[in-house]
């Protein structure tokens, strides 16, 4: 999540009518006690919900806001990035614009060392939106999913041929031929 100083944070919360200034001070004293996040607290209490603080913090920094559970994540975009560098950088492909941007999802648009990091591996212009924990997850998962299919595919191929030496009875060659 993007860091703001508390001031800013509070500024933003009061300005989109979300709480006022002495509610901002108890939940502040009440995440110093439990050592957490103002955010989680504000989240955890009901007072808003993370999408609507999202979006509440994309509109006041300016940042686009995506929700990957609706939208289309293009595979073939996603394998541009490593699955490891994806989960470090915490930014995943989605997509390309009709200008040719790449639409890059993360935690924090405004890490211009991430920023500039995608620019140079994918060697081309980047469109940056702003995107939550669960999001970004769910993005991760597809790298599994990708991996389950195409061990799939090689299971099924190697009982096809199998199958393919069986009907023509050569069944010696199978033996040897078999996967360990």
């Amino acid at each position: 999540m993007i860091a703001l100083p508390e001031n800013q944070l509070k500024e933003m919360l009061m300005r989109a009518g979300i709480i006022d200034d002495a509610s901002f001070e108890l939940v502040r004293t009440e995440a110093e006690r439990k050592n957490q996040n103002i955010v989680d607290i504000i989240v955890s209490e009901g007072v808003i919900t993370r999408d609507y603080f999202y979006l509440i913090l994309a509109k006041t920094l300016g940042l686009e806001r995506v929700n990957l559970g609706n939208t289309e994540i293009d595979a073939e975009m996603l394998a541009k990035i490593p699955e490891e560098i994806a989960r470090q950088k915490r930014a995943i492909i989605f997509g390309k614009d009709e200008k040719g941007n790449f639409l890059i999802a993360m935690e924090d648009p405004t890490d211009l060392e991430v920023v500039d990091f995608m620019k140079r591996r994918l060697n081309g212009p980047i469109r940056t939106f702003l995107a939550t924990d669960e999001d970004l997850n769910r993005g991760f998962l597809l790298y599994n999913k990708q991996l389950t299919q195409d061990f799939s595919k090689v299971i099924e191929e190697s009982v096809q041929e199998t199958l393919r030496l069986k009907a023509r009875g050569a069944l010696k060659e199978i033996g040897e031929d078999l996967p360990v």
